[in-house]
């Protein structure tokens, strides 16, 4: 027998699944990120919302139940609307299950526009299988939107930059695959960017040309933050072989670690180079030349000036000839020096004043032993400035030679010459340790035509200044301004 009693409490007591689904339904609704709606077809209105807020977009919520689409259609962006309008009508037409995502802009209470993304799909039918409700999925892709738009917007600039720069770009991998290439690269190579991609610079390399290890090795230590640069003998698809100067550094390709090679076609450059460095050649010769032609005609004054010498008798004359000769001596020296150098446009100073002092020394020495000592600091300088001061020491210490070390002169006889260049300065220094010049004598205004020449010289060619110091001999001191 069935206790009645026990059978009606079991139809009052609710069904404890039935409850738990309602509480998983209601959980779902709340945690789901967006807002999720039934919309009635007929009336057009939201009939459920599990939106939490007063208002949505500034707007009351009551305004959408009330409203339901009118409002919709109201904040909708105009452009947007056909949109929405076929992708309703094509909802309508599917089957069940089928869900219809799209994005629109939807206008706030402050007119600004917000992009969102929408899923809907059809959530009941009539007995005819005619839609009733549609149920959606409303979530906001604002700044999603935003930066994707920056994002295309700052690839689109990068691709604008990346295929206007002349010279060939390749973007590669850490292998040397090719990622990306630009346009040059294109046409310079005949190949298509297809045909590019996914290759390496072996695609390109003329066979026997190039070192492939050296040029993988180089590619790796650029990756690794090391740039290099490097010839590259370069095939085009067509078999056209070109020179390319490679410069290759590491870089961001978004966001990816990547090497970066700029490569310039320089074959017609070196050529241009050759041309040039020919002429040079050739014109090195012809100056060389030049510079012996002008020291064998000095050298031959200076045989003349000698043949002068042994005719006369008189001192005085002797000795003006013989100071003419050095001066032609020094004038041809500089031209030998030219001569004999690897570098045509400068004349070493050092070696210069070593051989001159010597010659002059060994011209108005008078057999007499005296100490000198030559120090140009590695000074070289062009032949106009070299010439006026190669006359220069010449005469002041043909003057140290001739007065500065008498008969009964008890000490060493000793010759300093110096010469300096400091901070766009030139500095000469020539010294003795002779008896010095005579009281008030007036060096700067003497009739002495050797003086007269070192003043001349100092002044109007080199635009320089000259000082004297007498403490324990001459010290004459020279300077002037010289751009190398």
């Amino acid at each position: 027998m069935i206790d009645t009693n026990t059978t009606f409490q079991a139809q009052e007591k609710p069904d404890v699944k039935f409850e738990i689904n309602c509480l998983l339904s209601e959980k779902i609704l709340q945690t789901t990120p967006g807002i999720i709606f039934v919309m009635d077809i007929n009336s057009q209105k939201i009939i459920y919302s599990n939106y939490t807020s007063n208002e949505f977009l500034g707007y009351p919520i009551a305004e959408f139940s009330e409203n339901g689409f009118e409002i919709g259609t109201r904040i909708l962006n105009a452009d947007d609307r056909e949109l929405v309008k076929k992708s309703l009508t094509k909802l309508k037409d599917s089957a069940d299950g089928i869900l219809m995502p799209f994005e629109i802009q939807l206008k706030n209470k402050n007119g600004n526009y917000i992009w969102f993304e929408i899923r809907l799909t059809i959530f009941t039918r009539d007995e005819s299988n005619n839609a009733l409700q549609i149920i959606g999925l409303l979530q906001s892709i604002d700044e999603k939107r935003k930066t994707k738009e920056a994002l295309t917007e700052g690839e689109l600039s990068y691709k604008n930059l990346f295929n206007t720069i002349e010279d060939a770009i390749y973007i590669q991998d850490q292998f040397g695959h090719f990622i990306d290439v630009n346009n040059s690269a294109v046409n310079i190579s005949g190949y298509s960017k297809e045909e590019l991609i996914g290759q390496t610079a072996e695609l390109l390399s003329v066979p026997g040309k190039n070192d492939i290890e050296l040029v993988k090795q180089k590619l790796a230590d650029a990756f690794n933050g090391v740039p290099q640069e490097f010839e590259f003998w370069s095939k085009k698809k067509d078999g056209t072989i070109l020179l390319k100067n490679v410069k290759v550094y590491n870089g961001l390709y978004f966001g990816k670690k990547i090497i970066i090679a700029h490569s310039k076609d320089i074959k017609k450059r070196k050529k241009e180079e050759e041309k040039i460095q020919a002429a040079l050649a050739e014109k090195n010769v012809l100056l060389r030349e030049v510079h012996h032609r002008v020291k064998n005609n000095l050298q031959a004054m200076i045989y003349l000036i000698e043949m002068q010498i042994d005719r006369i008798t008189d001192e005085k004359v002797q000795i003006f000839l013989k100071e003419l000769q050095e001066q032609a001596r020094t004038m041809s020296l500089v031209y030998e020096q030219l001569y004999q150098s690897d570098y045509l446009a400068k004349v070493d100073m050092d070696g210069y004043l070593n051989i001159l002092t010597s010659n002059v020394i060994q011209a108005f020495g008078l057999g007499k032993e005296i100490s000198f000592t030559v120090n140009a600091n590695n000074v070289s300088l062009d032949v106009e400035t070299a010439m006026p001061c190669g006359l220069i020491i010449n005469e002041l210490l043909t003057n140290s030679l001739k007065y500065a070390f008498p008969d009964r002169f008890e000490k060493i006889p000793a010759i300093d010459v110096s010469l300096t260049n400091e901070n766009k300065k030139i500095t000469i220094s020539i010294s003795d340790n002779g008896v010095g010049l005579p009281p008030n004598f007036d060096w700067e205004n003497t009739d002495s035509l050797g003086l007269k020449l070192v003043n001349f010289w100092i002044k109007y060619q080199l635009a320089g200044s000259i000082k004297l110091e007498q403490q324990s001999g001459t010290n004459y001191i020279i300077s002037f301004d010289y751009e190398d």
